[in-house]
């Protein structure tokens, strides 16, 4: 037997060494199980690669899940008390409101579709995110005239007089440099979403939902343009930096060199905030030369309301009559309102200004109607206590 056993044992190692030839068969089964521990390895090799890379997307997930908590909760703090700030200085809180609206709205259509593009859609955060709208809105509550100044906006938009009395209500002119500036806006940003899609732009579906509302009420009033260019800011210098990535790197020559020059200051700002610090430091510069200097850098141009058509003069005249605790009531047009108020400096108060949405339509009607008529103005005049009637040399 001990022999029998060690004669096997050295024909197995002979027959695996090539001393003695194997059959066909035998070949063909030892080289397909070869090729099959080898695709085995690769695939496993694959199944490997694949798993590393989708648990990064998870741990990437996550991260920016716990991020979108992070800056939830700082939200939840900072944005009710802005809110209530706004609420007493502006009524364009209302645009911000509809703006937060628009978030909470794009990230409910995107946990709906299953299909989230923000870490803001999810079964997690959009409780908070409508509490955080929820609280906003309360918070706009917070000043002198409460849920009031909500219904005089609403009236006041709705208000055929005023749009008309106002320039600012009207149209925007696509003939004109800004509606032509819009428009090359709109074109980059179309151009931008369809070429190199929404992932890659870093976009959710707030970006375009907010652009075309925006656009939409600059279409009927120009008012709006400043928060439309608020609005378009980050998603065009999103879209001309991917663009122009794209343009680097189907250039020939020198891409290698900008590509790198461009991944260092992707990763300097990444990992950084360097420069944000300078940045203020410039704007505050600016800022306190403009106050303590009367004059903006690099501009020569007239500081301040412009002299030809503003009352300086009567305004200055009229001050050295009055004090602070004795104020003069002065009858002016209301483009000339706030105008007085300033630099009146608490001596002077205009009877009325272009805050009509608190005054309504009928005081504005009557009030221009009774100017303009031959009617007794002097007892109306008297009649709202004003003290002087301020006029310009154009009027009739």
């Amino acid at each position: 037997k001990r022999v029998s056993a060690i004669a096997l044992a050295l024909m197995i190692a002979a027959l695996s060494m090539g001393f003695i030839p194997e059959s066909d068969a035998v070949t063909q089964a030892r080289l397909l199980k070869e090729e099959t521990l080898s695709k085995t390895k690769q695939v496993n090799a694959e199944l490997k690669k694949d798993l590393e890379e989708v648990l990064k997307e998870i741990e990437k997930d996550q991260s920016a899940d716990e991020e979108a908590k992070k800056q939830l909760k700082k939200s939840l703090l900072i944005l009710p008390l802005l809110f209530a700030f706004w609420a007493n200085i502006h009524g364009s809180f209302a645009l911000g409101f509809g703006l937060l609206g628009l978030l909470f709205t794009s990230s409910f259509i995107e946990f709906l579709s299953k299909r989230p593009m923000t870490p803001l859609a999810t079964k997690s955060l959009l409780p908070s995110l409508a509490g955080l709208v929820v609280l906003c809105g309360l918070a706009t509550l917070l000043n002198p005239n409460a849920w009031v100044i909500h219904q005089n906006i609403l009236s006041y938009t709705q208000n055929e007089y005023f749009m008309q009395l106002m320039n600012e209500w009207r149209g925007l002119d696509f003939s004109g440099f800004e509606g032509r500036c819009i428009l090359v806006c709109l074109a980059v940003l179309l151009l931008s979403s369809v070429t190199l899609g929404f992932k890659r732009l870093g976009w959710s579906l707030f970006e375009p939902l907010s652009i075309l509302a925006f656009t939409y009420l600059s279409w009927d009033a120009v008012r709006v343009l400043p928060f439309l260019a608020i609005v378009f800011s980050a998603p065009l210098a999103r879209s001309l930096s991917e663009m122009a990535r794209l343009a680097v790197s189907g250039a020939q020559g020198i891409r290698g060199r900008l590509g790198a020059m461009i991944g260092r200051l992707e990763a300097r700002e990444s990992r950084s905030g360097l420069g944000r610090g300078e940045v203020l430091v410039v704007i505050l510069l600016l800022l306190s030369s403009g106050f303590l200097f009367k004059s903006i850098p690099f501009y020569r141009g007239e500081f301040g309301p412009r002299a030809s058509r503003f009352p300086y003069a009567a305004v200055e005249q009229l001050r050295l009559h009055a004090s602070e605790k004795s104020p003069l009531v002065i009858a002016a047009h209301p483009n000339w309102g706030g105008f007085i108020t300033f630099f009146g400096q608490g001596k002077l108060k205009p009877l009325i200004d272009d805050r009509n949405r608190m005054l309504g339509s009928e005081f504005y009607k009557q009030y221009f109607g009774t100017l303009k008529s031959s009617e007794d103005w002097q007892s109306y005049l008297r009649d709202l206590e004003a003290d002087y009637l301020l006029l310009s040399v154009k009027e009739p």
